[in-house]
């Protein structure tokens, strides 16, 4: 079974990434064509400055994951329960230290750009990558049960989707508004998405993660 789980994630993943790569393409190429090369280098800038907070995981995903295989294989319930309670509360320290720093950056966001190039609503924009990369952290420490049990398709799968879904949108959304505000804002929400999905599944497949923390509390 188990290697039948290691085929079926190994097909989605490559097939997944040959389908987004192809669509990112296009993307990065309407993104040049219809906006100002000033919102390339903001994208760029603010996603550097994202990716460095995003080091507050300090690893906690990987361990977290490691750490579930053995309950998951023993099908010990208890464990599996309180390894994602731990795991959520993390996560969500996690996600308070990024949006506080991020927060907390905000004064400086002129050392950062000398030269806005004419953008407009620089600090709403600046609020949103904040927010998305802080917002990231909130559901997505559920996709670990599925990766536990060799199922990391069923996350994969969603997110290929709904990246597909965002490009497209983003694509469209350039094409007729060129408003990079509601570019991001198509970002947010169909990132976001798939990991309430997954985390609906999750509940539904792992109703003990529910119940045990009840009985603990």
């Amino acid at each position: 079974m188990r290697t039948r789980y290691t085929l079926i994630n190994m097909a989605v993943n490559i097939g997944g990434q040959l389908l987004n790569q192809v669509l990112g393409f296009i993307g990065r190429m309407v993104f040049i064509h219809y906006l100002s090369a000033a919102y390339l280098g903001v994208n760029g800038l603010f996603t550097d400055v994202l990716g460095m907070l995003n080091l507050a995981e300090l690893g906690i995903g990987t361990a977290m994951i490691f750490s579930l295989y053995e309950p998951a294989a023993k099908d010990d319930k208890r464990k599996l329960a309180q390894l994602m309670n731990l795991y959520k509360i993390l996560y969500r320290v996690v996600a308070v230290i990024v949006l506080l720093v991020g927060l907390a950056l905000m004064p400086f966001l002129g050392f950062f750009i000398k030269d806005s190039g004419g953008i407009e609503n620089l600090r709403l924009i600046y609020l949103m990558y904040v927010a998305n990369s802080a917002c990231s952290y909130l559901l997505s420490y559920k996709n670990s049960i599925f990766l536990a049990y060799q199922k990391a398709y069923i996350k994969n799968l969603w997110v290929v989707v709904f990246d597909a879904l965002r490009t497209i949108a983003q694509i469209i959304i350039i094409v007729l508004t060129r408003n990079f505000i509601f570019y991001l804002l198509a970002q947010f929400v169909l990132q976001f998405i798939p990991n309430i999905i997954v985390s609906v599944k999750a509940d539904k497949e792992f109703p003990y993660l529910k119940e045990c923390r009840s009985e603990e509390h």
